[in-house]
Parts: structure tokens; C-alpha cells; sequence
């Protein structure tokens, strides 16, 4: 029996006891996707909710087929092997047995990778509410079509097709890709375009940016502030949240509480102090050509700094669309940093050459601690340095935590438990050998 029949043996097995778990629970059910931000707009819907009523969702990135009925369970994976199969296995059988514990809200953030990924969400549950955040070219790689791009889109919107009879499909009615793909779909589910640019939309809201950098966010009859410093796009998710918020009848005071105590996962664009008196902006999370693109757009509004300096890491799992994505962002990186240090084979090899800049403003290391221990001798008071890079073979986290002024904030860095500070060590390891 080969891996692959395995894996989706269990993916049945672990789907048919959620949906049994989700049926003897009954909550509403909110299914979301997208290609970037996924995880924000979760935790930020689910915050808002919490207000009023008792909510579950998984507490890390958990969209994967495997992930999603886990979080039904609330089991959170081992690392270890054998745990993770007991907790795959067995762990679930148990919870169905012995855990009757009511919850009104069940949020599903479903990711995408290959076609074929939101068939499953019809085998665990009917949606009362679907959201669509957003298309852009992320995880293309196992699309291989002409156009990977609309073949991603198709799959994801595959997400209405689950919702029940009388359930609320919302898309971003500002996404690009969205908007040039919607009416070519053969789904006929009705559903509500959310935006702050088109004329005629169903969720009407409106943004702007504080000059204190916070989002300021008016849908309905109120306003609403979130105390984020995050890319102006990051108030779609906002508006979602809020709206989400009253169509379940929570007040604007309460809501307006959820988003003041709302705090974003580690990685994604949080801020910390860094040696000789230089701010480190943190989004090494993840890195995709948008999420990238709207980071450096931030990063220009910033003019309290004398320099820039931009860390950047190869955007992975782009498939044949990876030269392309990389080598244009090349003019935008150019214009936003003063210094630009590259890691990766491919910002090294697609972005490298194309940078409009001084050859002594950039430079490209082979991994990220080599990087690190170059921003030891370069930091000075008064830069801004940006820190962006996709997971697997980058971890710019590495880099950061090397000018962190308090080693106390490495404990707030992504990826920082004994799983992964294994894989890196020897990921290191074995890239110092080549």
C-alpha cells in the first residue's frame, strides 16, 4: 500500500469522525479561504465573535485536510512520530466519545494546494458562511496548467458549492483576480461582494490610516479602529470580522472590544526593537508576491527612519510562475530599500541582477545566519529593517533573532519550539557543508 492511499485513508477516516463531532455539536459553521491572510482573518473573526459567544478554531495554521479535523477536536499535532499517529489514530475516537463540551461557532480556514483540496470540506460539513479573501499566485505549483492562476481560483471557489441552503457567501470585492474571474463561474450561490473601491456592492465599508498608523474602519452605521501597523489591504479583514460581528447580532461596542484585544500570530508583521537603537519589522512567516508587494508599499509610507534595509527570502512554491513573480517585484524593491540583502536561489538569481541600486548596497547569503552575522556589523540607530521570506530552506526568523535588543523577544519569534529549532539546526548544518 503505497503513502499516498495511506494518507488519504486516514484524511477519510479523521473527516468522517469530525463530521460526526460537528453533527452531535451543531455549531455554526464558518469556512474560509484565500491565498494570503488566511490565518489573520480567522483569529480576527473569532476574536470579534468570542465577545458573545463560545468559539473554536485551530490555534495554529491547521487548513490543511489533516489539520481541519484535528482543530474539530482540538487536538494540537506532536512533532514526535508516534504521538502523532496516537493523536491521528486514537485521540479522535476518544474525543467523540468523551467530549460533549458545547461551542457556538466552528471557524474552518481552509488552505489550498493542489486541485482536488476543497472536495473534502463536503465531506466534513455544510457552511453557514462562506468566505472568499482572496486569489493571488501562491502554492501554483501543483497547478501546472496554462493558467495556474485561474485553476487556483477555481478550486478555491469551490468553497460556496459547500454552504447550506440558506448560508451567506462573502467574497473581497476588491481583489483583482476575483473580480476578473467571478463571472466566469458556474456556481450560482448567491453571494455578497465585500469592498471599499466598486460602486455598486452589497457590503459596502470604507478605510483609512490613522496618523497614529492604526486601521480606521466604517461599515454600517459605525466605526471601528484596530491597532495594527499592517499594509492598508489588511482592512478587508477587518470589514469581514465586523460585518461577521453583526450578522450575529454583536453590537458595535462589542465588537470594537474584540478588535482592541486582537493580537497577530508570531510572523506575521510584528515590530521589535533591534541593536543600536533600529526597529525590525517581522514578517518571516511566510512570503508570497502580493504579501511581499504590500510590505514594501508599507514600508515606503514610513518616514521616520534614515534607512531601509530590506532582508528578503525566496517566494516558494510558485511552480512555473516563480521567475516571473520574482523578477517583477525587482523595480519595487529597488525604489524602497537603501540596503538590500537577498537569501535563496531564487531572489538570488531572478531579483539579484534586476536590483536598480549600488553594488555595495546588495548582496546576497546563502542562509540566513550568514545574513545575520553580516547585520551585526551594518545595523545603525534609526534603520528599518524588513524581514520577509517563505518557511522551508529560509527561516529569516534566524536572522532577526541575531539583532534582537532583548533576547527575551526570541520567545515571540515564529518557529521557535524544539521541532523546529531541531530541523533548522540541522538545515544549517548540512547548507554550511555546501
Amino acid at each position: 500500500m503505497n503513502r499516498k492511499l495511506i494518507k488519504r485513508l486516514i484524511i477519510y477516516y479523521l473527516t468522517l469522525l469530525a463530521r460526526v463531532q460537528l453533527a452531535k455539536i451543531n455549531p455554526k459553521v464558518i469556512g474560509l479561504t484565500g491565498s494570503v491572510g488566511k490565518t489573520t482573518l480567522r483569529d480576527l473573526i473569532s476574536t470579534v465573535l468570542s465577545q458573545k459567544y463560545i468559539v473554536r478554531c485551530a490555534q495554529q495554521s491547521m487548513n490543511s485536510d489533516i489539520g481541519v479535523p484535528m482543530a474539530v477536536f482540538n487536538i494540537k499535532p506532536s512533532k514526535d512520530y508516534i504521538q502523532y499517529l496516537f493523536s491521528l489514530l486514537i485521540i479522535p475516537i476518544i474525543k467523540l466519545i468523551t467530549d460533549w463540551k458545547k461551542y457556538d461557532f466552528f471557524i474552518i480556514e481552509k488552505g489550498i494546494e493542489e486541485p482536488g483540496d476543497m472536495d473534502y470540506l463536503g465531506l466534513l460539513t455544510k457552511l453557514d458562511v462562506a468566505i472568499l479573501l482572496n486569489v493571488y499566485p501562491v502554492h501554483t505549483a501543483n497547478f501546472p496548467t496554462n493558467d495556474p492562476l485561474y485553476s487556483l481560483y477555481q478550486e478555491k471557489f469551490k468553497i460556496f458549492s459547500h454552504l447550506k441552503e440558506n448560508g451567506i457567501g462573502i467574497i473581497n470585492g476588491d481583489n483583482i483576480y476575483i473580480g476578473k474571474y467571478l463571472e466566469s463561474s458556474s456556481i450560482t450561490k448567491s453571494i455578497s461582494r465585500l469592498s471599499s473601491t466598486l460602486t455598486e456592492c452589497e457590503i459596502p465599508f470604507k478605510c483609512t490610516m490613522s496618523e497614529k498608523g492604526n486601521m480606521e474602519v466604517q461599515i454600517g452605521t459605525c466605526n471601528y479602529t484596530c491597532d495594527l501597523k499592517v499594509p492598508i489591504e489588511y482592512a478587508c479583514s477587518i470589514a469581514l470580522s465586523v460585518y461577521i460581528g453583526t450578522l450575529y447580532n454583536i453590537s458595535c461596542v462589542e465588537i470594537q472590544q474584540g478588535l482592541n484585544i486582537y493580537k497577530s500570530e508570531p510572523g506575521r508583521f510584528g515590530f521589535f526593537q533591534g541593536l543600536r537603537g533600529s526597529m525590525l519589522l517581522d514578517s518571516t512567516y511566510n512570503s508570497s508576491p502580493h504579501a511581499l508587494e504590500s510590505t514594501l508599499k508599507y514600508v515606503r509610507t514610513q518616514s521616520d527612519f534614515k534607512r531601509k534595509i530590506l532582508c528578503l527570502g525566496d517566494m516558494r512554491e510558485l511552480g512555473i510562475l516563480s521567475e516571473k513573480e520574482h523578477m517583477q517585484l525587482a523595480p519595487l524593491i529597488s525604489s524602497t530599500g537603501d540596503l538590500v540583502f537577498l537569501v535563496g536561489e531564487q531572489m538570488c538569481k531572478f531579483v539579484h541582477p534586476r536590483l536598480d541600486i549600488p553594488v555595495e548596497n546588495k548582496k546576497c547569503f546563502r542562509n540566513s545566519l550568514l545574513l545575520g552575522d553580516y547585520l551585526k556589523t551594518v545595523v545603525q540607530s534609526g534603520d528599518l529593517i524588513v524581514f520577509k521570506g517563505s518557511q522551508n530552506t529560509v527561516f529569516l526568523e534566524e536572522a532577526l533573532k541575531m539583532i534582537l535588543a532583548d533576547p527575551k523577544d526570541i520567545s515571540n519569534l515564529c518557529r521557535q519550539d524544539k521541532f523546529w529549532i531541531n530541523k533548522k539546526k540541522r538545515f544549517f548544518e548540512v547548507a554550511n557543508l555546501t
